[in-house]
């Protein structure tokens, strides 16, 4: 049994403002930046707060170097723009992607990580965003029910900055958990990624094909294994199926004989092997190790970080040994975070549910789309409704990570493509709102729409426009 927890008084002492903006982001992953280029490009002052020393998140700090392809329906109809489509395609630019990615057998866009920093920052500079790293937001300032700033430590000590409205971006809805939203915590399994080079993926797959009879098919949205060749062959995208491993024989054989174990200590799926390459730098990252947390909690992630980089290695001496093509691999490195799938969420405005998605349900407060991939889909893919980044309890904060906002299941909608349309969405609302200090989520919907339009979202067809009365259906 713990024992109860002791406190230390703090002496009162007076926090120096250092920033008096119009919205502050907390939270630098591709939602965050999302939300800061989206804010600032509408005019407002945006200062964008990231712990690390990197911008992008998961997609950078975290590893996980694959933008779920959720771009375009299986009837190749695009219905994400805006910033995600405007993200991926100066990755291709910059040489970070491959230019064949706009397909719906391709099951995920993988990028080069490193890439990927580069063109985040260029996009925050580009559009003006003040950018403080190294900075961890660890409170919110208050008037009344109003979030009216952020309390931040870092290296310089304890600062405030100021605005008309803040974003929570952090992925765990901490200012909204700090601002005393209702929030609830379901506990999950995370990842810790790390990256091989020295490894020959022509040769991988052609030896995948030779046991054909094991591939996974239909699995994290590979067909089957022709998918998974041509992808790679034609379009320079290696993309074996995340858990797909715990289906391919001659990994199984190994488990059954002895020699490897799925589980060390509390971690699990060490034979999930989810792996994202691109043709040309010999590198693939390796998603395959899970540890399940109960909360949201320092200590156990300090945990899951230090213990998951031993485990990385035992993964790669295991595919050094079973994977031709991989005899040479050396990790090369581990992820800088530890990328938890689910954790700490709003109780929103608008809870957005499984029932709401298979029916393809309409909203009014729509701010953006995002496909199934599933036969019987709706052809314009589905609504997500701007009341679910909205807390309760709390005013001038909006919450825009997809596994932080109001949906049940929780994560229903989380992922790179929909975290970046949230925070676009976000943005707008809290760049318009700043204009007359009225709070983000009272800013009259048809606003947020009309910008979010004219910056080139997608909100559904000419149609759907015109009955919202955003446009003429002619």
């Amino acid at each position: 049994m713990e024992s109860a927890v002791r406190y230390y008084r703090e002496l009162s002492r007076e926090t120096p403002i250092v920033y008096e903006v119009d919205v502050i982001v907390a939270g630098g992953g591709v939602s965050g930046c999302a939300a800061a280029v989206s804010a600032a490009r509408n005019g407002a002052k945006t200062l964008l707060v990231e712990r690390n020393g990197v911008p992008g998140g998961i997609a950078t700090a975290g590893l996980m170097s694959n933008i779920g392809n959720a771009f375009m329906t299986l009837e190749n109809m695009p219905v994400v723009k805006g910033i995600p489509r405007e993200v991926v395609e100066r990755l291709v630019s910059e040489g970070g992607t491959k230019p064949g990615w706009h397909r719906p057998e391709q099951p995920g866009v993988v990028f080069d990580p490193e890439i990927m920093k580069i063109v985040l920052i260029d996009m925050l500079r580009e559009a003006g965003v003040d950018v403080l790293l190294h900075a961890l937001t660890v409170g919110v300032i208050k008037e009344g029910a109003r979030v009216r700033g952020v309390l931040i430590e870092s290296k310089s000590g304890r600062q405030a900055a100021v605005a008309a409205n803040v974003i929570d971006a952090t992925g765990e809805a901490d200012l909204a958990h700090f601002a005393g939203a209702r929030c609830r915590v379901v506990p999950s399994g995370g990842s810790m990624l790390f990256r091989l080079a020295n490894v020959d993926l022509d040769r991988a797959v052609d030896w995948i094909g030779e046991h054909r009879e094991s591939f996974p098919d239909g699995s994290d949205g590979v067909k089957d294994y022709e998918t998974f060749r041509r992808n790679w062959k034609e379009f320079g995208f290696f993309f074996f199926p995340h858990h797909g491993g715990k289906k391919f024989k001659p990994w199984n054989d190994a488990i059954e004989s002895g020699e490897y174990s799925e589980k060390d200590g509390d971690w699990y799926a060490l034979n999930a092997f989810g792996m994202y390459g691109l043709a040309g730098d010999g590198t693939v990252v390796i998603n395959s190790n899970y540890m399940w947390l109960t909360d949201v909690d320092v200590r156990l992630y300090s945990k899951a970080e230090l213990e998951g980089r031993r485990v990385c290695h035992r993964v790669a001496e295991f595919l050094r040994k079973h994977l031709p093509g991989f005899e040479k691999a050396i990790v090369v490195q581990t992820a800088e975070d530890w990328g938890q799938r689910r954790n700490r969420l709003i109780e929103g405005r608008t809870t957005l549910t499984n029932d709401d998605v298979i029916a393809g349900r309409e909203w009014d407060d729509v701010i953006g789309r995002f496909p199934l991939k599933q036969v019987g889909e709706p052809r314009f893919g589905v609504e997500i409704p701007f009341g679910v980044m909205v807390p309760l309890n709390v005013e001038g904060l909006l919450v825009a990570s997809g596994k932080s906002i109001s949906t049940d299941p929780v994560g229903l909608i989380r992922g790179m493509s929909r975290c970046m349309t949230l925070g676009e969405a976000a943005g707008v609302a809290a760049a318009i709102g700043s204009r007359s200090d009225t709070p983000a989520e009272r800013v009259p919907i048809r606003e947020v729409q009309k910008q979010l339009v004219a910056q080139g979202a997608y909100l559904g067809p000419a149609e759907r426009l015109a009955a919202l009365g955003l446009q003429s259906s002619t």
